[in-house]
């Protein structure tokens, strides 16, 4: 499972990357409407493997049990509605396949992550990215920053020989 989260992690600051580069407002949208639009944009993939996939929907399909999160219920059912449209499509497909087709090869409707991981996923990227940078920055032969500025309540006065 952990292959699926990366990429989905992946996909979904790719998704935050291009929010950000359609935006067609003057000032810098705030980090939370920029997860918000990312969340609700069309994700590549289910990010579940087709065998844990088949589990949950023959579960469901066998017995009504879904998982009790909102979102894992929302996905579960958004990917089990695709698998019975399939299967009225084609009767005589196994269900193991049709459950294959949808999370292989089907777009999800967003994606299925909370505000808050969203948010810290893409708080953590930004902050990785800035240290990556910081090196650079400081490198300078007196090792000081030319970019910074003094605290303002610090008063700078020229002191007299």
């Amino acid at each position: 499972m952990k292959p699926n989260i990366t990429s989905r992690d992946k996909d979904f600051i790719e998704a935050c990357q291009s929010v950000l580069s359609h935006c067609s407002c003057d000032s810098r949208p705030c980090m939370r409407a920029i997860v918000a639009s990312a969340i609700a944009s069309p994700a590549p993939s289910y990010y579940v493997s087709p065998d844990y996939a088949f589990r949950i929907i023959s579960s469901y399909l066998n017995h009504g049990k879904l998982p009790s999160r909102r979102l894992a219920r929302e996905m579960w059912l958004e990917i089990a509605s695709k698998v019975t449209r399939l299967k009225r499509e084609n009767p005589s497909m196994p269900l193991i396949k049709a459950v294959t087709e949808v999370t292989a090869h089907e777009h999800a409707s967003r994606f299925f992550i909370s505000d808050t991981y969203a948010l810290r996923l893409l708080q953590r990227r930004n902050r990785s990215s800035r240290l990556a940078l910081k090196p650079n920055l400081l490198s300078w032969h007196d090792g000081g920053n030319p970019f910074r500025r003094s605290p303002r309540h610090i008063r700078h006065t020229r002191q007299s020989d």
